[in-house]
């Protein structure tokens, strides 16, 4: 799916059991609704060059199980924060992606905790919204209860002076400075296919 404009939606696209499917280069705007670009249960998929105008309440991301989602280019505004709806999402690498970050616009039910498992990966993020003191990724009850995300690599996070808990982090490098290389999913993907192919350059 390429080159489409989501206007006044409650939830642009939701990519639901499926594998290998590709998001490039869509736009949501208009009126702000739920929901932007999700991978819900599905197996490698990538969301890249997407823009959330809108402010939906959970922008892209991965949800229900899904495996090696990579958001990588994307865009929402300061005021919301990529999707983790719970339901044990494994492996989503949000690689140049530009946006919020906080904890209430994560989204899922207590008992479908964690909103992440092993594998989030924030690689060269760029926080727009006001700056946190000692970000929780696995805050105690008490402080708030919607939001459990065990070990997530962070590196090249660059903010107005954010910081973490780094006892809660997997891996923390280069905070408030961008890390090499610049794009973690295209140094891979050249590594497994010695070039970058035409689509990429077309994309980029």
């Amino acid at each position: 799916m390429k080159n489409c404009r989501f206007t006044d939606c409650s939830v642009a696209v939701t990519i639901a059991q499926s594998a290998n499917i590709s998001v490039l280069n869509c736009k949501i705007d208009g009126n702000a609704g739920h929901q932007a670009i999700n991978s819900n249960g599905s197996t490698n998929v990538l969301i890249a060059g997407c823009i959330d105008e809108a402010s939906q309440w959970h922008s892209f991301g991965s949800s229900h199980g899904a495996m090696n989602t990579v958001i990588w280019k994307c865009k929402y505004p300061s005021t919301t924060c990529f999707e983790s709806h719970s339901s044990q999402p494994r492996n989503t690498l949000l690689d140049n992606v530009e946006g919020g970050l906080m904890n209430g616009r994560a989204g899922g039910a207590k008992e479908n905790m964690p909103n992440h498992m092993q594998g989030l990966v924030l690689w060269n993020y760029k926080q727009t919204n006001e700056a946190v003191k000692d970000f929780e990724f696995w805050p105690s009850p008490d402080v708030f209860e919607w939001w459990r995300i065990p070990n997530p690599i962070v590196a090249g996070f660059t903010s107005g002076g954010t910081t973490f808990k780094t006892g809660q982090l997997g891996q923390s490098e280069s905070l408030d400075q961008a890390v090499e290389p610049a794009s973690l999913y295209l140094a891979q993907l050249k590594l497994r296919f010695k070039k970058l192919p035409k689509w990429i350059k077309e994309i980029q």
